[in-house]
């Protein structure tokens, strides 16, 4: 993750913020998925830190979602700033031209399964696996007969990211 914010304001007073930026902005309906977690717990999952906030804005529905920070107070909390840059940026006369600028950058890369890459269930030993990437390996070695650059970091990428997972898990 390379933004993290921890938030000092509570769920309610970030809704309560973007009820302002809203009521500013002209939308008149909008929600959060959730409506309100569980914010006593100390530690959530990726599905319980998550956090959507969807509006109507021109008849078109806008939805954005947000689960990388450790708490769902600091992702309602990233999403809140994020959706009041945009109306600070339609404020400036800039929205069409930021939103223009967006779409002109590169799709982020789609990250395969690593256990789809090296064609295992996630339940195969280690052992296994590695013996099968060896295998894998020579085929895609850039060297290799129809081998290339490309295949060969996916592969490696894919054993480093099992190998990261399995010595987590220990």
């Amino acid at each position: 993750m390379s933004y993290s914010i921890r938030s000092q304001k509570s769920w309610d007073e970030t809704i309560r913020d973007l009820d302002e930026t809203f009521r500013k902005w002209g939308v008149v309906e909008w929600y959060t998925v959730p409506r309100r977690p569980d914010l006593r717990k100390n530690w959530w999952t990726p599905d319980e830190r998550t956090v959507t906030v969807a509006f109507l804005k021109k008849g078109e529905e806008q939805r954005f979602t947000l689960g990388t920070q450790d708490r769902p107070i600091d992702n309602l909390r990233a999403l809140y700033l994020g959706v009041e840059s945009m109306r600070m940026n339609d404020v400036r006369g800039i929205g069409d031209l930021v939103r223009e600028m967006y779409l002109q950058l590169p799709a982020p890369a789609k990250v395969r399964d690593p256990y789809e890459v090296l064609g295992v269930r996630s339940d195969t030993a280690l052992e296994d696996i590695e013996d099968l990437y060896r295998i894998k390996a020579k085929r895609a070695h850039p060297d290799a007969p129809g081998g290339s650059t490309e295949a060969m970091t996916e592969l490696n990428d894919a054993m480093d990211r099992i190998r990261a997972e399995r010595k987590a898990l220990k």
